[in-house]
C-alpha cells in the first residue's frame, strides 16, 4: 500500500499508529507538498489510539493537528524520546535511546546508516506504548530485537570483493540517506554506481545526490511498466560524471558494473525496489 487513508491496511483498528517520516514520494496519489502527503499519511490515525511519529517540520505539524482532533496521545521521536550516537562501522552501530519508561544504553544495530538509529528509536517508542497497553515486551527483548534486526535491500552487503551494497533508495529522501551513509561509513571509497529508477520518481534530484559520489555510473531499466523513459536518468547522471553506461538488461548491467570495479572499490546498486530486488536475486 501507499500508506495512510488510501492504504488497504487502514481497514484494521490498530493498538498503535506509527508514521515514521513524511517525504516526497508517490506524488501522483498522495499530493504535491509535504503538508498534503502528511494529511494522507495521517489517515491511519484513529480516535483515541496512540500515535508515534518521527516526522519533522510541516509533516509533524499536520500529524499533531490530526492527533489533537482525534484525542490521540502523540509521542514525537526526537522530542519525547531521543537517542545519542556512540559509534558506527560497516558491521554495526551503537547508540543509546532515552525513552519515556527508561534508558536503553549501548544498543547494537547491525544495519548500515545513521538514519536507522531514528527508526530504532521509533521502534523503542512503539514497544514502550505496547507495554503500557499490556503487551509483554521487556527491555531485554527490545535490546535483542534491535541487535537481530535485518532489512534486505537496505544498505545490504551482498559481496566483499569488490564490496557490493544494494539499497532501495527509490526517492530523494532515500537517496540522501544513502549518500550520507556511504560518506560516513565508507569515507574516501571510490564508488561504481548501478542505478535504475521508475518514471514517476524524482530522477534529477536523485542523480544530483548520488552521481557526484561515483567514478562511473551504469544506468539500467527497472522491470516495471512504470519504467517510462528510463534512459533519461543517464542524461542526468552525465551532468556530474563523464563515464556513464546505459544497459537495459539488469543482469548485463550488473556484470558491467562488476567488471569495471576495482577490488578496492564499492559497487552501489540502488533505485527502484523492483530493480534492486532482481539484483539481490542474482546474489542469493
Amino acid at each position: 500500500g501507499l500508506g495512510g487513508a488510501i492504504d488497504s491496511t487502514n481497514v484494521a483498528m490498530p493498538l498503535l499508529s506509527i508514521i515514521t517520516n513524511v517525504a516526497m514520494d508517490h506524488m501522483d496519489y498522495l499530493g504535491d507538498t509535504i503538508r498534503e502527503i502528511a494529511g494522507v499519511k495521517a489517515g491511519i490515525i484513529k480516535p483515541g489510539v496512540p500515535v508515534v511519529t518521527a516526522a519533522e517540520g510541516e509533516g509533524l505539524e499536520v500529524i499533531e493537528e490530526v492527533s489533537r482532533g482525534n484525542n490521540c496521545p502523540l509521542i514525537r521521536v526526537g522530542q519525547d524520546i531521543t537517542w545519542e550516537h556512540i559509534s558506527l562501522s560497516p558491521v554495526a552501530q551503537r547508540f543509546t535511546v532515552r525513552g519515556r519508561r527508561g534508558i536503553y544504553e549501548n544498543l547494537k544495530l547491525c544495519l548500515i546508516g545513521r538514519h536507522q538509529q531514528v527508526n530504532a528509536a521509533t521502534a523503542v517508542a512503539a514497544a514502550e506504548i505496547l507495554t503500557e497497553l499490556g503487551v509483554s515486551i521487556s527491555p531485554a527483548a527490545v535490546r535483542y530485537g534491535l541487535a537481530a534486526a535485518r532489512w534486505p535491500a537496505r544498505l545490504e552487503i551482498m559481496r566483499r570483493e569488490p564490496l557490493v551494497i544494494i539499497d532501495g533508495a527509490h526517492n530523494f529522501a532515500g537517496a540522501r540517506s544513502l549518500r550520507l551513509a556511504l560518506e560516513e561509513t565508507f569515507p574516501g571509497r571510490s564508488i561504481v554506481l548501478l542505478i535504475g529508477m521508475l518514471g514517476d520518481k524524482e530522477r534529477a534530484r536523485v542523480a544530483a545526490e548520488l552521481a557526484p559520489l561515483a567514478r562511473l555510473v551504469v544506468v539500467t531499466r527497472p522491470n516495471s511498466p512504470r519504467a517510462g523513459n528510463w534512459q533519461e536518468l543517464a542524461r542526468e547522471a552525465k551532468r556530474y560524471t563523464p563515464e556513464v553506461y546505459v544497459i537495459e538488461n539488469i543482469g548485463d548491467a550488473l556484470d558491467k558494473a562488476l567488471s569495471l570495479a576495482g577490488p578496492e572499490e564499492l559497487v552501489c546498486v540502488t533505485g527502484s525496489l523492483y530493480m534492486v530486488a532482481e539484483v539481490r536475486g542474482l546474489f542469493i
